[in-house]
């Protein structure tokens, strides 16, 4: 079997790289109360082209 040492020699250390401590050891940063720009545009644009389509969508804010 090939994948499983193609695993444990490339896929292993990227995913240890991305949960290093100093990835989940971050400061305290407030809880946002609005969309990034972009976002924001990005979900005008949404609304604007279902809407011409004749799809209604509802974008909601959580989960």
């Amino acid at each position: 079997m090939v994948s499983i040492p193609i695993f444990l020699l490339y896929v292993l250390p990227t995913i240890d790289d991305v949960f290093t401590s100093s990835t989940l050891e971050r400061e305290d940063v407030s809880i946002p109360t609005k969309l990034h720009p972009q976002v924001n545009e990005a979900k005008n644009i949404l609304i604007e082209e279902t809407r011409a389509k004749g799809i209604e969508i509802m974008i909601t804010d959580g989960h």
